[in-house]
């Protein structure tokens, strides 16, 4: 137990690095810029799903080809990374259209990050649900099956995803909230799943900045201490030499959610840090398309 609390400690106070900003998961992504800024690629259509801090915020939708008016498919939502401070939604482009080619609607999301917005992780958490709602409301409109509404999701987006699954708060009060803003699954890489420290370990001068601008209200976007029996199904892939989220949290995490009854699946890898996504992309993808097989998500 000593172990454990030791590694919950140090996961809540090595945040303030994904704070600061995390270096890219994806392949070497350039610096992050406006999202205004972003290129609409081929086969996707932009669409506000919200405005906020004088922000037009953005997803994009990528559909399976040749639809059929009638038909309805799942869909996957994707949160990249970037510690709640920078955001490149072009990174979840090329998973949006290889899902849709498979014949499952992808979808990139924005949402605030401080460098662009100058907002907080709660901003962002809220923004998820929204985004999650906003897709659930017009699932007729873009083909969606709304009961089947994945969310994957890497780092910071992870966490903003598995807050919202588990969360019942930071609903927007304009929004229609008979309409779910949780996603029907997850799968998550290097998942942030607890902000609050224990009370064991003595703070540095860093790691009280991390605090500070967390302020007082950690515990209401840490997933661990919300956990009930509300989980969707649940994959989490995680390092288990991470420095930013101790692979004991993690184990905590799912060992609790199964003990209440849901299902969370965790795959370790040795020699692998918070850069999972990448470095073990082979096995991530491979474990996405067979969690989405498993789903009957695909066939």
């Amino acid at each position: 137990m000593s172990a454990l609390r030791t590694g919950m400690a140090a996961a809540a106070l090595l945040l303030c690095s994904l704070l600061l900003g995390l270096p890219r998961l994806e392949a070497q992504a350039p610096a992050a810029q406006p999202s205004t800024s972003v290129q609409v690629p081929a086969g996707a259509v932009e669409r506000v799903y919200k405005q906020a801090s004088g922000a037009d915020l953005k997803l994009y939708v990528f559909k399976p080809l040749d639809l059929k008016p009638s038909e309805r498919k799942p869909a996957v939502i994707y949160f990249a990374g970037g510690g709640w401070t920078n955001l490149r939604v072009d990174a979840g482009f090329p998973l949006a259209s290889r899902l849709a080619s498979l014949g499952i609607v992808g979808i990139s999301a924005t949402y605030r990050v401080r460098s662009q917005h100058n907002s907080t992780p709660y901003d962002s958490v809220a923004d998820a649900k929204s985004a999650i709602r906003w897709v659930r409301e017009h699932a007729a409109d873009l083909q969606i099956d709304p009961s089947r509404i994945a969310g994957v999701g890497d780092s910071a987006g992870a966490h903003v995803l598995l807050t919202a699954a588990v969360v019942d708060a930071f609903d927007e009060p304009s929004e229609n909230r008979a309409i779910s803003s949780k996603p029907s699954a997850l799968f998550l890489t290097a998942a942030v799943v607890t902000t609050v420290p224990d009370g064991a370990t003595a703070l540095t001068p860093q790691q009280r900045t991390l605090l500070d601008f967390l302020g007082p209200r950690t515990m209401e976007v840490s997933p661990l201490h919300h956990l009930a029996r509300n989980l969707p199904p649940t994959v989490i892939y995680h390092g288990k030499n991470d420095p930013l989220m101790p692979y004991v949290a993690v184990e905590e995490f799912c060992a609790k959610a199964r003990t209440l009854g849901n299902a969370c699946d965790l795959v370790g890898f040795d020699d692998t840090a918070h850069n999972v996504a990448r470095a073990r992309q082979a096995e991530v993808d491979a474990g996405l398309l067979g969690f989405l097989k498993k789903l009957a998500y695909l066939q």
